[in-house]
């Protein structure tokens, strides 16, 4: 038996063999980062795998690499007989054994023979990949705890059993059940539509149930009426009064049922989202109107009904609007049912807006399609996480959407595809707005968490400072990370520190070496380049004068803290004011005067600020000479 655990590929296009994990007994899955714009996994990755598996022989461990075929052939170097195919390991694990164990592992009672051998179930099995053969199980097991007076009485009806049931009779409509669902209930929706006497406040008031599920019958029946107005209705004008049917009438007509606190449900699983499924096949013309109501539903008020509607309940409905959107974005393959969302949210309601980031997130960072690790409603999704990735990455580029990005990378997105993130990362925090910079700190807090994206990390924010137009998303970036410092000697590839957060005096390890500026220690593949270093500073000291002392001061305690990085500080700080220009000396006397005022009456300190004055005037002089050679020479 062994244990399955996930490993991390990290930031850099190789993998060291110091990143692999000392457990013993493990069998790992290293997820290989695709390729994308200026990130590439280098050529000779499989090279490495040679150290790997000695370690791992030694450890009584396996390692199982992801990736797609032509990637493979591209980075895995020379074939091996310890690294077989997955389609050579897996041609045994058919999708009866998948859904076998799905089935007997989440209710151990169920007739699992029984519905495997149902030739209706068999064929869907059959033809489903893993991620549908999930979603098929989900199906089973809710039409397995189905009341059997909702169940259909036969397979080609929907009239509800009245009579008791044997255990067969019992089972066969619960398979009905699941065919129906797993068809859309397409039949059964197309006889409610063709029915002569239904009217569009009906066709209306079904789709605003079926979308805003959760909440309460009044803002639903609200939501109806300003759907019927999205689409050209009479909408609010003729519901206020009682021309048009009430909310009874309304329940009786699509099917629905009125539970605790006014809530509707469906009682067919799945009978919501088929109802939405039709509608955007059967009114392709009308999904655009459909889309700007559905944008605007779940913050709505309801006005003269006088029923508030929570927080959580609009975020709920937010989350299964996001779900729906995404599922038909991805169809299409474009992002206007997302963008829709994104854009409105984020104006309107920032808990809605916080729920279609969270959506993302789950799916950009889903492991598996398997309901039980994942939950059943973000499940389904699962199989568009390469368009969620592609979405992100899009979207960073867009200065009003960069802001959904940069929250998703500020979650566990960063540490399973820190590559991908660092490349989102590279567009979306170059836009200097207000709802960036605030964010963008936090994902460069927890990029750097991970010691592999230090070099590529600190390559962006050089070109942001370098670049005029986003020098204020490279001021901010440079400075949160300048901020951090270290307490201990750091492992080779791991964080110098626990949280990322700059240390206080009351942190200060004893048996440390003492608190250094983490920027300046070499830990990993990650080796400070001073110069890079002094472009940062220099552009932080121009944007962000009045807020600079603080950051210049911890740079000089850290050169009292920590002796080994004394001349490092003095260096960068050196450099980045150096130079003749009118600019260049106001920055020098910026940080000339900083660090007077903080070395007053301290020795140590003065000490320190002698030295650097000493430099910065050697510099001028430098400049000085340089100048008059030049005149000279002219």
């Amino acid at each position: 038996m062994f244990d399955v655990a996930r490993l991390l590929f990290g930031g850099s296009p190789y993998f060291p063999a110091a990143r692999l994990p000392t457990e013993w007994g493990r069998v790992w899955l290293l997820e290989i980062p695709t390729d994308e714009e200026d990130f590439q996994v280098d050529k000779d990755f499989g090279d490495c795998l040679s150290t790997l598996d000695q370690l791992l022989a030694e450890r009584r461990g396996r390692l199982i690499i992801l990736t797609r075929p032509d990637h493979w052939r591209r980075i895995g170097g020379s074939p091996s007989i310890r690294w077989l195919s997955a389609r050579d390991l897996l041609t045994r694990v058919g999708p009866t054994a998948v859904a076998h164990a799905q089935l007997t592992g989440r209710m151990p009672s169920i007739d699992v023979d029984g519905w495997l051998q149902d030739r209706a179930i068999e064929r869907m099995v059959e033809q489903s990949n893993t991620a549908g053969v999930f979603e098929l199980t989900e199906k089973i097991l809710a039409a397995e705890q189905t009341p059997p007076h909702l169940l259909p009485s036969d397979s080609t009806s929907t009239d509800t059993a009245d009579v008791p049931l044997d255990t067969q009779a019992l089972l066969a409509r619960r398979i009905a059940m699941v065919v129906d669902s797993r068809g859309l209930w397409r039949r059964q929706l197309l006889a409610w539509h063709r029915d002569p006497s239904r009217t569009a406040f009906e066709r209306d008031f079904q789709l605003a149930a079926a979308v805003l599920t959760g909440l309460s019958v009044t803002h639903i029946y609200y939501g109806a009426t300003q759907l019927n107005a999205e689409f050209g209705g009479r909408g609010t004008v003729e519901a206020k009064g009682q021309d048009a049917p009430g909310v009874i009438a309304m329940l009786d007509a699509v099917g629905g049922e009125l539970v605790a606190d006014d809530r509707i449900r469906f009682p067919r699983p799945g009978w919501a989202e088929s109802i939405l499924e039709y509608f955007w096949v059967d009114r392709p013309l009308a999904r655009g109107k459909f889309l700007d109501w559905l944008a605007k539903a779940p913050g709505s008020h309801t006005g003269d009904a006088l029923e508030a509607v929570g927080d959580d309940q609009r975020r709920a409905a937010a989350r299964r609007i996001t779900r729906f959107a995404l599922g038909w974005a991805a169809r299409h393959q474009r992002e206007t049912p997302l963008a829709k969302l994104a854009s409105a949210w984020s104006e309107s309601s920032r808990p809605m807006w916080q729920e279609l980031v969270e959506v993302l997130s789950t799916v950009a960072c889903a492991d598996s399609a398997d309901p039980a690790e994942v939950g059943p409603d973000d499940a389904p999704l699962a199989v568009h996480q390469r368009y969620v990735h592609q979405l992100l990455l899009d979207w960073a580029k867009k200065r009003h959407l960069a802001p959904v990005v940069l929250q998703v990378c500020v979650g566990p997105f960063a540490k399973l595809y820190t590559s991908k993130a660092l490349v989102r990362l590279k567009h979306a925090g170059g836009h200097d707005n207000d709802e960036v910079l605030p964010v963008l700190e936090e994902v460069i807090v927890g990029l750097w968490r991970e010691s592999s994206a230090r070099t590529t990390l600190v390559k962006e924010i050089a070109g942001w400072c370098d670049a005029t137009k986003h020098a204020m998303s490279g001021s901010v970036a440079f400075a949160r990370l300048a901020a951090i410092t270290d307490t201990a000697l750091p492992h080779v590839d791991r964080p110098a520190y626990a949280d990322g957060a700059a240390a206080t005096a009351d942190e200060m390890n004893e048996n440390a070496r003492g608190r250094g500026v983490a920027l300046l220690r070499k830990t990993g593949d990650y080796t400070p380049d001073h110069a890079v270093l002094a472009r940062c500073w220099s552009v932080h000291l121009h944007v962000a004068e009045d807020a600079s002392s603080d950051l210049v001061t911890l740079w000089l305690d850290a050169a009292i803290s920590d002796p080994t990085q004394r001349q490092a500080v003095l260096n960068v700080l050196r450099l980045a004011v150096r130079g003749n220009t009118a600019e260049n000396r106001k920055t020098r006397d910026v940080v000339r005067g900083i660090t007077r005022k903080w070395s007053t009456g301290v020795p140590e300190r003065d000490a320190l600020y002698q030295e650097l004055t000493a430099a910065l005037d050697t510099d001028i002089h430098q400049n000085m000479n340089s100048r008059r050679y030049e005149g000279v020479g002219s």
